[in-house]
């Protein structure tokens, strides 16, 4: 009987929660599962400020089942901080795979969308591309792509960034 008031709190829990946006995603040369970034939105449709960012695999060689970070990912290679921006206006993230470039989710409305410099230009965020190799726990990283679009022109806006020598 506890079994099932648990159940029952859970389920009233997750209907009330808030839901999430796609941002952008991390794909790898090394296999087809693809890293997710999604903005994490209260029920009043704002970002959620004590988590304003969820970050999960979509495992594409597994079916396609989605699963969390590992330790070792959230703390080595895939993992973040957010803080929210001095403006109030969105969150500032440090991701672990490209620490030096700052990267701002911002909200106006019901769009929400994930900002950061590439080629030198304002862009939103689509997709980071990271070409490593080895099958060790950690491959060493050839070069980081950025893909996005111009925020001011809508073009479409790339940039490599070199990895390990």
């Amino acid at each position: 009987m506890k079994f099932c008031s648990v159940c029952i709190i859970v389920l009233a829990a997750a209907s009330v929660a808030g839901e999430t946006r796609p941002l952008f995603v991390i794909e790898r040369s090394l296999n087809r599962n693809v890293l997710h970034y999604e903005a994490n939105l209260e029920p009043n449709g704002l970002l959620d400020p004590k988590g304003p960012v969820v970050a999960f695999w979509v495992m594409v060689e597994n079916g396609g089942m989605r699963e969390d970070l590992t330790f070792l990912e959230n703390a080595k290679a895939y993992g973040f901080k957010a803080e929210r921006a001095a403006d109030g206006k969105g969150f500032h993230l440090r991701l672990k795979a490209i620490e030096n470039r700052p990267v701002v989710v911002r909200q106006e409305g019901e769009a929400v969308w994930a900002e950061t410099a590439i080629g030198g230009r304002l862009c939103t965020l689509e997709r980071i591309f990271i070409t490593s190799e080895g099958k060790k726990l950690i491959p060493k990283v050839l070069s980081i792509d950025l893909y996005g679009t111009d925020r001011k022109t809508g073009e479409p806006c790339r940039e490599t960034i070199p990895g390990e020598q």
